[in-house]
């Protein structure tokens, strides 16, 4: 007569001690095999660090990993033209995650993302304490790997990230490395390139708008990463720390193809897929602020070519103006002023009010573009503050061409 183990084999029921064992739930993985990283030994501790490498022609967005030879402008924004040849090799990108958003010595950066160049591949490394007590070993290995650079780029990292890791250096009576490093900082660079057409410049938002690259869905908002790290600190919590490591690595990677889309775009701002008006302004404004007056006042051309919203259309045409009469290209600023007078500019009035009084000598012109200027502010319901002082300008300009229209009448 079969037993009652032999029925339930019969049914396909696992009997007995191998069912017991597999039964038993599988260790979690290591958090070294969770992160495919390592565990790396300095001479002040442990820290775990996660490498990964690639190719520079891997696209991030419409832009590659790969930096074009021709960045000298980023650098010359940057006040570091005398740098000489640009080298890649010479830059690191870091981006830290950290404990909190305010700073100071209580804010820890339990993970720090640092990419630089090597041997025709990026390598990007991001140290991590599994351990608040693992922050001199990973401070210490961060310092190794930047070693063979001279600058860094970074993304928002004056205000934030390079003071939140000084002050950590400083904490273990540690010199920080980054005094002998110049640093380029992104944020500000693509506020003045974008802030005319783009309501917010967050990386995330120039990710979208720019570079044309969209995370996936392993990626994580930056507020909630702060209480990722306490979970895993207090509960051991490791499996969300993924989406931590996914979001830093997309930071660094997309600094990277940020600079890179930049330094094209400033090389030669006219290639394809730059072409939009509000860009071009927003590129001739920044020529002009670095002193490359001819390549402003081609840009400033280019710009009025494309159908700009009527504040962006003068704006551009006031500035080439000004551009024009400080280099003494005074005909071709009267054209300008001209066609801004049409739209009731009252700067153009203003300036051309100057032009006839003091370069043409003809003070009925001068006294008519005056006294035009002086309608438009009086047409004001509320003046500003800006037109009250045109106000006390005109009025003295109105009596001095009075007395010489009359002293010059036939």
């Amino acid at each position: 007569m079969p037993s009652l183990a032999d029925k339930l084999k019969s049914l396909g029921v696992q009997v007995g001690p191998a069912k017991l064992a597999s039964d038993k739930p599988a260790p979690p993985p290591s958090l070294e095999a969770l992160l495919e990283g390592e565990v790396v030994e300095t001479p002040v501790g442990e820290c775990l660090v996660v490498e990964k490498r690639y190719p520079l022609e891997q696209p991030h967005g419409r832009s590659r990993l790969g930096l074009p030879a021709a960045s000298e402008r980023i650098l010359s924004w940057a006040g570091l033209s005398e740098l000489g040849d640009f080298s890649p090799e010479a830059l690191a990108f870091i981006d830290t995650e950290t404990t909190g958003l305010s700073g100071g010595t209580g804010t820890f950066a339990f993970l720090i993302g640092a990419g630089r160049f090597e041997n025709g591949t990026y390598v990007l490394k991001q140290f991590f304490m599994r351990d608040p007590q693992e922050e001199p070993a990973q401070l210490f290995a961060l310092e190794q790997f930047l070693a063979p650079c001279s600058g860094l780029v970074t993304f928002n990292g004056k205000a934030f990230d390079l003071p939140i890791l000084t002050t950590r250096y400083r904490s273990h009576g540690w010199q920080s490395p980054f005094m002998a490093y110049f640093h380029v900082d992104l944020l500000h660079l693509s506020r003045r390139l974008w802030s005319e057409r783009l309501p917010s410049r967050t990386l995330g938002a120039l990710e979208q708008h720019i570079l044309g690259f969209v995370r996936d869905e392993e990626d994580i908002p930056g507020w909630m990463i702060p209480q990722i790290y306490f979970d895993y600190l207090r509960f051991g919590e490791a499996g969300p720390l993924k989406r931590v490591f996914y979001h830093n690595a997309m930071d660094v990677l997309s600094m990277v193809s940020l600079f890179a889309h930049t330094a094209r775009l400033l090389s030669d701002p006219l290639h394809e897929g730059n072409e939009n008006g509000l860009d071009l302004l927003s590129i001739a404004r920044l020529f002009e602020a670095m002193g490359d007056a001819s390549a402003a006042a081609s840009l400033y051309l280019q710009a009025l070519e494309h159908d700009l919203p009527k504040t962006y259309w003068l704006a551009a045409v006031r500035n080439l103006a000004l551009l024009r009469k400080r280099r003494r290209e005074l005909t071709m600023a009267v054209e300008l002023w001209m066609k801004s007078a049409e739209y009731n500019d009252l700067e153009a009035f203003i300036e051309l009010a100057k032009y006839y009084e003091h370069h043409e000598k003809d003070y009925a012109q001068a006294l008519h573009w005056a006294q035009s200027a002086m309608e438009i502010i009086e047409e004001q319901a509320a003046p500003a503050p800006k037109l009250a002082g045109y106000r006390a300008q005109l009025e003295h300009r109105l009596q001095r061409l009075e007395r010489k229209a009359n002293l010059h009448s036939p």
